[in-house]
């Protein structure tokens, strides 16, 4: 049996080294307190107003080593008093040339010498660490600051420049003025040492934790100069992108500067800290390398234990309650399915924002906030929410997005240690943070895809550079590997992951449901149809969801000028969406077209019955990229549909199975299809009913969540890197069928 060593006594202060440590802290202080006032001044300037934090953090570093420094012999050593003078003398070359930089430096010189003459070699080198960290508190000397603040300036300029032009806007760059032709963008001080320096800071005090390599840690520091150019530059191009859609720069420099270009560094930093780590054959968890002190949990008596929640889930989506529509819905409803089976969940979103693309009443954009809403506790983070959504705009959405929910999902790795971190895509942009949150934890990393953005943004022409284009998919094929699970909702986009590149292991269907006890055909009266005004002889042609550029709402708009001569036929229009404005100037003066707005969910299913005929339109590019959420609740309410959709597409087989499918894009074809509905009274009651069994054989939500559930459950004691496939057997089941029909 092992003996366990007795721990050293600790070292007992004499009273002469009580009063020797008392008369160099007075020394020290009454010859550098000009150096003090110095430091004080400078920490208020933005580029050094971290500095204040190090001295608290090389404080408690000592205490933490306190014990063990103590338990170390202690012996005067006149040798520090060279290091003392040593100090001196840096102090007054300082003075000399005129520099308080210097002689602050030499602050720290001589505090190092005198712990170093009173606790002698063995014990200070424990010390040493944390007393050197203070050299990062000091500003650097300002002919040094001034060259540098000129390389890095040129750097970022030119950085800038080049993003503009990967954008494919023309730009011109003359000194320090980006020059866009009609507008220029000034940029005298953008050397981004304000953001370099406390990344540095953060850089030498990770390298001084990481137990690694030293050549890890040097890496580590060093490469925080590129990452600061490539984010400044960035942060330059994205501010002059928005030159000439705004007319003012500062529109969106509070969305990109401070906390939300330093969390870009930040997301950086560590993948980078992971990757090396990696290359230097260190296969631990990333909190494992960290040399803290990491707190345990105290056991728990069982009958608390008995009462725990079967896993702890983070989900991360831009989309949650009270959202209505699309993801939020979806997202909302899984979850409490979730906390009611007995999993602990919390959320990291965003206010309520779609689709107006508006931030709901009383919610804001700017700030954090925290509440508990579907049985999860859920954390919003501020985010940029364009007026006019359109390709930079969004790209800029998602990513303010990204950085803004980067601390929460690092603190909540760190603090609540998830299980299971369930990403939901679009944004994709969260996955970074999301794959080094699982790393931290140890959690496993699942990724859901509800929509194929960066395929649309480019196939819809909102992106067009190629460059551009081709870096966005080998980000994104790259990261989709990263994570121990994909999912997705359409076979369709289930055989597209496989090409992205993604293990077929790892691919699981996992789609879009309906609660059939919810939506349900219904007799009689329509009290929705009565408030609206509609007359009871009106035939109603109902599109409702989300009116953006992948619903292709132009066809319905064209199709209603066809129908301009028919009486008692109403093209309803319901809901809201970044083409709504473009839609309804494109139906002006056409008396058969109405709009509305969302309806609460509570009269959902009296607006789908209001309707005789749905209306399904949908681009071609888009259709392998997305699945329509709103054909399930269609095809649960027991009305027909007409859909346009290529022949042999997963919309095509789920929409025929009840109603009519035309080809994309095809006016004549998609307004025959609902003259033929409009003239058979029969085949419309046909194939309401058969696409309502089609739903609730299909997509029955209780069937669906219950095999997610049942897939959590087999996967709590299993490890990330031996999971399988997200098809269980119900799940395959659900895919087969729809594969048939």
């Amino acid at each position: 049996m092992s003996q366990t060593l007795p721990r050293a006594p600790a070292y007992t202060f004499t009273r002469a080294q009580k009063v020797a440590a008392v008369a160099a802290m007075g020394a020290v202080t009454f010859f550098f307190w000009d150096s003090f006032g110095f430091l004080y001044a400078s920490w208020q300037r933005d580029e050094y107003s971290h500095c204040a934090l190090i001295p608290l953090l090389s404080a408690f570093l000592l205490w933490q080593r306190w014990t063990e420094i103590r338990q170390r012999h202690f012996k005067v050593m006149p040798a520090g008093l060279l290091v003392v003078l040593a100090g001196l003398a840096v102090y007054f070359t300082g003075s000399l040339v005129a520099s308080a930089a210097i002689e602050a430096y030499a602050l720290v010189v001589v505090i190092a010498g005198c712990l170093l003459s009173l606790m002698g070699w063995n014990a200070f080198r424990r010390a040493l660490g944390p007393v050197a960290l203070l050299l990062l508190m000091v500003p650097l000397p300002e002919t040094f600051y001034a060259q540098a603040a000129a390389v890095l300036q040129g750097w970022s300029l030119h950085l800038a420049a080049g993003i503009i032009r990967l954008l494919g806007v023309s730009v011109l760059l003359d000194g320090t003025v980006l020059d866009l032709g009609a507008r220029q963008l000034h940029l005298a001080d953008a050397s981004g040492l304000a953001l370099l320096l406390p990344l540095f800071s953060l850089a030498t005090i990770v390298a001084f934790f990481v137990r690694s390599r030293l050549w890890v840690r040097v890496v580590i520091v060093l490469s925080t100069i590129p990452i600061a150019v490539l984010m400044n530059g960035v942060h330059m191009g994205m501010l002059g992108l928005q030159l000439p859609q705004s007319g003012s720069p500062y529109k969106l420099l509070h969305l990109f500067e401070g906390w939300a270009i330093f969390m870009g560094c930040l997301i950086i930093l560590m993948a980078e800290i992971w990757l090396l780590l990696l290359l230097s054959g260190d296969r631990r968890r990333l909190r494992e390398t960290l040399d803290i002190d990491w707190p345990e949990s105290s056991p728990r008596p069982a009958a608390v234990r008995a009462s725990q929640p079967k896993a702890r889930i983070l989900v991360v989506t831009s989309n949650f309650d009270p959202e209505m529509t699309g993801i939020g819905k979806y997202v909302s409803e899984m979850t409490a399915w979730m906390y009611k089976e007995g999993f602990d969940i919390r959320v990291v979103t965003a206010p309520p924002y779609y689709p107006a693309w508006r931030v709901s009443p009383g919610y804001s954009s700017r700030r954090y906030t925290r509440e508990r809403l579907a049985g999860a506790l859920v954390y919003r983070c501020p985010l940029h929410v364009p007026r006019r959504p359109g390709g930079i705009t969004r790209l800029l959405h998602t990513i303010s997005f990204a950085l803004s929910t980067l601390p929460v999902i690092l603190w909540q790795a760190v603090h609540w240690r998830p299980q299971f971190i369930f990403v939901v895509e679009p944004p994709l942009t969260c996955a970074p943070a999301a794959i080094l949150g699982a790393r931290i934890c140890g959690a496993q990393a699942w990724l859901h895809v509800q929509d194929f953005e960066v395929d649309a943004a480019f196939d819809l022409g909102l992106l067009r550079s190629d460059r551009l284009r081709r870096f966005a998919f080998s980000a994104e094929r790259w990261l989709m590997r990263r994570f121990d699970r994909v999912s997705s909702i359409s076979g369709a986009m289930l055989k597209k992951l496989g090409d992205k590149g993604v293990d077929p292991r790892r691919i699981g269907f996992f789609p879009n449901w309906v609660d059939t006890r919810l939506i349900r055909p219904l007799a009689g009266e329509n009290r929705l149809r009565t408030e609206l005004g509609i007359d009871p002889a009106t035939t109603v042609l109902l599109y409702s969801g989300n009116m953006g550029e992948k619903q292709g709402l132009s066809l319905i708009i064209d199709v209603a000028r066809a129908f301009a001569g028919s009486e008692n036929i109403l093209f309803l229009l319901c809901g809201d969406g970044a083409a709504k404005w473009r839609t309804m100037r494109e139906s002006a003066g056409l008396g058969n077209v109405r709009f509305i707005s969302l309806q609460p969910q509570d009269r959902l299913n009296e607006l789908l019955n209001l309707a005789d005929v749905h209306l399904l339109p949908q681009r071609a590019e888009a259709e392998d990229l997305v699945m329509p959420s709103k054909l399930t609740a269609i095809m649960a309410c027991g009305r027909p549909v007409v859909a346009s959709a290529r022949p042999g597409s997963d919309v095509a087989r789920a929409a025929a199975a009840g109603g009519l499918v035309v080809a994309p894009g095809d006016t004549e074809a998609f307004g025959m299809a609902i003259r033929t509905l409009l003239s058979d009274v029969r085949l419309r009651t046909e194939l309401g009913r058969a696409g309502r069994v089609f739903a609730a054989s299909n997509w029955d939500r209780e069937t669906v969540l219950q095999a997610m559930v049942a897939e959590l459950d087999s996967s709590i004691a299993r490890p990330a890197s031996s999971q399988p496939a997200v098809t269980g057997s119900v799940m395959s089941r659900v895919a087969q069928s729809t594969s048939r029909e």
